[in-house]
């Protein structure tokens, strides 16, 4: 009976793995250790993903208690883990939240919760933290970015089916979305003939006859994104569509009446007269007055500023 071997629990062990036991910094002296058994998986570039010590871990929440408020989280080279995320210890009784975009973050961290206790004894609670890697999702074919589309014609176009290689994974959370958005550049204009039908995933093309649109391209752009996920793993596709024909120069094509005005004195009660040179619409000058004119004022401290000061609002 020479060769019995006795197993028993140690509290340098738990949540790392077995061949890590002798790596770790767990002090021999420390007071008191916990081993957050649970850890965190967490996919890079998701949102937050929390450890709820009060929840989790009983001894974790008993060790960390103990501690006073000079904590700090490692890794096992002792430096400082909140490349990871943050420790809160007032949130729910201590909280880890993990929230990564870096790719390079990707792999197992054996992490240490380390602070020293009242009478100033070394305690420490250790955490495992598991990033996946996380790629954008895209279309599993190739999807059309360029549309030429007669002016009076109407074009509907499915986009392709979409593909997310993590999605089924234990610890994958989130959909995808799919949406379209204007241009980065503000001065490309985003097509007013077209819509997107986010259920049936469908652009919609109608020019509906209008020779305004002809020979001229509009800019947008295709976004997929994960619901729940930060945009260092979305894909934009950037999108054209021009309508076929030559533009049309309106001064060519439209009559134009020039028109004059002239305004009268104002009375004591600020009233005034506006005299056209030909007949107008007045109900429409009246909706749209402030998109046709620019008014100004002079008033009694214009030899304060010398000049004149736009009215702002009537």
């Amino acid at each position: 009976m020479n060769n019995q071997f006795l197993g028993y629990e140690s509290r340098y062990s738990g949540a790392f793995d077995l061949q890590d036991t002798f790596k770790t910094q767990p002090r021999m002296c420390a007071k008191d250790t916990a081993n957050l058994t649970g850890g965190v998986n967490y996919y890079r570039a998701k949102n937050e993903a929390a450890y709820l010590v009060g929840v989790e871990s009983s001894d974790g929440t008993g060790v960390i208690n103990q501690m006073d408020k000079n904590k700090d989280w490692l890794f096992q080279n002792g430096s400082s883990a909140e490349l990871l995320g943050y420790f809160s210890e007032y949130d729910q009784g201590g909280t880890f939240y993990i929230s990564t975009d870096n790719e390079d973050d990707v792999g197992k961290h054996r992490t240490i919760l380390r602070g020293c206790s009242r009478t100033k004894e070394l305690v420490e609670a250790y955490l495992y933290v598991e990033v996946y890697n996380n790629k954008f999702p895209d279309f599993v074919s190739e999807v059309s970015t360029t549309f030429a589309i007669d002016y009076n014609d109407t074009v509907v176009y499915k986009l392709p089916d979409i593909s997310d290689s993590e999605l089924g994974d234990p610890y994958y959370t989130g959909t995808v979305l799919v949406s379209v958005e204007a241009d980065l550049d503000p001065e490309n204009e985003y097509p007013p003939f077209m819509s997107y039908d986010s259920v049936l995933q469908e652009l919609t093309f109608r020019p509906e006859s209008n020779i305004w649109y002809k020979g001229k391209t509009w800019n947008f752009r295709i976004i997929i994104k994960e619901s729940d996920g930060s945009d260092s793993v979305k894909l934009a596709y950037q999108c054209y569509v021009t309508i076929n024909g030559e533009e049309v120069d309106m001064w060519e094509v439209l009559d134009f009446t020039d028109y004059t005005f002239f305004m009268g004195d104002l009375d004591r009660y600020g009233n005034t007269t506006i005299t056209w040179s030909n007949p107008v619409n007045t109900t429409y000058i009246w909706e749209n007055w402030d998109a046709m004119f620019d008014v100004y004022v002079k008033n009694v401290t214009i030899r304060e500023h010398n000049q004149t000061m736009p009215v702002l609002d009537w």
